[in-house]
């Protein structure tokens, strides 16, 4: 199986003999660190202690590497003292590239527009970019020095941009661009391998991911703590442990919130520092990008814990793609927050708002956008009731939303101290048609409370009604709110509630295609009839005629 690189290649060479540090002598090494960047074929990252280094080439006498930009915004810096050292202050101040607006700013510059930039704002080029690429070639500076490359959407082809670059601290300048072969023959399969997967270290039960295509594949599922992860471009249980290999140099590690980083390749010979260690057990996303050469792993469970549970950890329902609630009485004031994992090592993995104060909620359909990892922000209701709490981990977002846990099998139409049961649609929606006046709410039972209400304080019926107008559930009347829908203009209206969608419409006029006639007699037996007027006995699906003392109307059953 080939080596999947949909991508350019690129050789950059910096000329040491240029390269001076000081009046002392030349530079014997440069190291890089940045994002969406590989260097000599291999991921960096923003690890001080372990950058990626390259030496003088004692044969050319210059700093020779090959590098390559994907097709995310690609962040690089190049220094050159305090190599292998977590020493940020000396290294900020050895970061040796050319000034972007002096350097940069001119196809051609002359030897004294050169101005080198010690410790500040550094960039490629970008008018050789665009020259050698074709087209406009996104690029930044970024303020603690370095430069982005790409620019994610912005680009107008989806080509990895690499460069072949002769560069030393008095100039740079791009001498071409070439293109690797293209390959799309992407593995048809990865595999997961260790004794952290399902399968363990037993090669015919390899744990196969999902093929989303485009170099894309996936699982979900569990991995156990103190465990390892390794992962494979071809089935161990055929190819053995030397199969083409995915991963690090040096073991990386899944931690409570997962991982994301570069990814190696190695055709054979992977090392045997080549694995991801899982920290805590979980469910996770396990997500490889073969044609960016990177790994996200995510953990894909959360718990629910506070007042409302009582202090207990309580799973929350996976809605899928990363969407969990959970359904349950929330009492006024009682506060709460998700965690990624339970029992004492949730208490390390709080999941909540970003703002300190938490979010604080009302009756009323209600969103937060500021879900963060580690904030120990709480959560908490403003009114006794039924909450859907809802935590959309993929975009951050706290929703919650009232209804009512029991079964809707009636509904009526509670106005004037009068209950007007409503008729029952296959759809789950209710509708009734008869007289209004002044204020109103729907109610499961003939008591003032439970009940449905606006979502907001009292709602005035315009003349051309309402549609699909969100609705609240109130459990208690000691939640001390007196919303209602209010009819302006007394007369006959048509009210329709869909207690799955929590929405009311309200218009004026019949317009359920149902005839009413005369008033319900609550005490009176009711009678079925089918379209051709025979009696019903026991009514199944269908659609019949209700009749109940003096009054009669079509029914859909």
């Amino acid at each position: 199986m080939k080596q999947i690189h949909k991508n350019l290649l690129c050789a950059l060479s910096l000329a040491a003999s240029l390269l001076t540090a000081s009046a002392e002598g030349t530079f014997g090494k440069i190291a890089f660190m940045g994002d969406n960047v590989e260097i000599n074929g291999s991921a960096i990252g923003w690890n001080a202690t372990d950058p990626a280094v390259v030496e003088v080439n004692p044969a050319t006498g210059k700093f020779e590497f090959t590098a390559r930009f994907t097709r995310q915004r690609s962040l690089w810096q190049m220094y050159t003292d305090a190599i292998g050292e977590n020493d940020w202050g000396t290294l900020k101040q050895s970061i040796y590239t050319p000034n972007m607006f002096v350097a940069f700013s001119d196809m051609d510059p002359e030897p004294e527009d050169i101005v080198i930039n010690d410790g500040g704002v550094d960039c490629f080029n970008i008018k050789y970019l665009s020259e050698a690429v074709g087209q406009t070639v996104p690029v930044y500076h970024d303020p603690d020095g370095g430069f982005w490359v790409g620019g994610g959407s912005s680009l107008t082809t989806d080509k990895v941009f690499s460069f072949e670059i002769s560069a030393d601290l008095s100039e740079m300048k791009i001498v071409s661009v070439k293109d690797a072969e293209v390959n799309n023959d992407f593995p048809e399969y990865l595999y997961l391998l260790g004794d952290a997967t399902p399968g363990g270290w037993e090669l015919d039960k390899a744990t196969r991911m999902e093929n989303l295509g485009d170099g894309i594949y996936r699982y979900v599922g569990e991995l156990k703590a103190g465990g390892a992860v390794q992962i494979y471009g071809e089935n161990p249980a055929v190819c053995g442990l030397d199969a083409k290999a995915y991963g690090p140099a040096d073991p990386g590690k899944i931690d409570r919130w997962g991982l994301s980083s570069g990814l190696n390749y190695y055709e054979t010979g992977r090392p045997s520092g080549c694995y991801y260690t899982v920290e805590f057990t979980n469910n996770y996303i396990v997500t490889v990008d073969v044609a960016n050469n990177n790994i996200r792993i995510l953990f894909n469970n959360l718990f629910i814990v506070g007042q409302p549970t009582n202090w207990q950890f309580i799973q929350m329902e996976d809605e899928g793609n990363r969407v969990f609630t959970y359904k349950g009485y929330f009492k006024n004031n009682e506060v709460f927050c998700f965690a990624a994992l339970s029992g004492d090592l949730g208490w390390s993995s709080q999941v909540a708002p970003g703002v300190p104060e938490g979010s604080t909620f009302g009756l009323a359909p209600y969103s937060d956008n500021s879900l963060t990892n580690g904030s120990a922000a709480t959560m908490k209701s403003q009114y006794d009731s039924y909450y859907i709490v809802t935590a959309d981990l993929n975009s951050s977002v706290l929703k919650t939303r009232t209804y009512n846990p029991n079964p809707v099998e009636k509904l009526y139409v509670a106005c004037e101290g009068s209950y007007n049961e409503m008729a029952a649609n296959a759809d789950g929606t209710f509708v009734w048609f008869g007289d209004l006046n002044g204020n109103f709410s729907i109610t499961p039972n003939t008591e003032a409370y439970p009940c449905y209400m606006p979502a907001t304080e009292e709602v005035s019926i315009p003349s051309d009604g309402i549609t699909n107008s969100e609705m609240v559930f109130n459990a208690t009347a000691a939640n001390n709110l007196n919303n209602r829908w209010s009819i302006g203009e007394s007369g006959k209206y048509t009210v329709k509630v869909n207690p799955d969608e929590m929405t009311v419409s309200v218009q004026k006029g019949n317009t359920t295609g149902i005839e009413f006639i005369g008033a319900d007699e609550e005490n009176t037996s009711v009678i079925f009839y089918d379209l051709t007027g025979r009696k019903v006995q026991n009514p199944v699906k269908g659609i019949y005629i209700r009749v109940q003392g003096t009054t009669a109307q079509k029914v859909v059953i």
